[in-house]
């Protein structure tokens, strides 16, 4: 299996940007209840692109592919399965396997850390040789950039997947960062005002994942 990096990255752009254009649009009504179904839907697909962007973007530097740049990958260990290759990327040892219902949240910037910093041990000199190894060397050099970005998108959409009282006070607890006057579903946190740059906070998250893409 080949894994075309710059096709999941074109789509994750264009989910982004179709999203947001969405939420800008005359799409919705008085009706809250109805609203919130749509940005529901929002919000998890750009979610779900940013996952399978970070899926592909590991695999295809193990198994083989196209690269962001629409370039050619030299695969580390072309002969692993898939379900070897990301037992591999999750504990930095091959031996492993890992079934597709066991796998971790790609875009998680805890699991982006961890398996950058897994490829990097592989080559750990101060100027690692092995494609890979300077993949995860990147990546854990400007992990800082995406500030909480990441994990503010991550857990709207998980609380707005997954409704519950547990989620909802996991969410009162991002609120400080944001300026929201009337709080009831956890996809108005998207649509508030960031306080670290007053822009709206769905604006604000694609900027700072689109720099630090910029970066890899």
């Amino acid at each position: 299996m080949s894994y075309n990096v710059k096709k999941k990255y074109n789509k994750f752009l264009n989910t982004f940007e179709t999203g947001i254009e969405l939420l800008n649009g005359d799409h919705f009504t008085s009706n809250a209840p109805k609203n919130f179904i749509l940005q529901t839907g929002i919000v998890n697909s750009i979610w779900q692109s940013w996952n399978a962007l970070w899926r592909s973007f590991w695999l295809a530097e193990i198994r083989g592919g196209i690269d962001m740049f629409n370039k050619p990958i030299i695969p580390y260990a072309a002969h692993l399965s898939e379900e070897q290759a990301v037992s591999f990327l999750i504990r930095g040892v091959i031996g492993g396997h890992t079934n597709h219902w066991e796998e971790k949240t790609w875009g998680d910037v805890r699991w982006i850390s961890t398996m950058a910093a897994n490829m990097q041990r592989l080559d750990p000199t101060l100027v690692p040789t092995l494609p890979i190894a300077q993949k995860g060397q990147t990546i854990s050099s400007v992990i800082s950039l995406l500030g909480n970005s990441v994990s503010h998108l991550q857990l709207v959409r998980n609380c707005s997947v997954h409704i519950d009282e547990y989620n909802a006070q996991r969410l009162r607890s991002i609120l400080v960062h944001y300026t929201i006057s009337n709080y009831k579903y956890p996809t108005d946190v998207m649509l508030s005002r960031n306080i670290s740059d007053g822009k709206k906070a769905v604006i604000s998250w694609q900027e700072e994942l689109n720099t630090f893409l910029s970066f890899i």
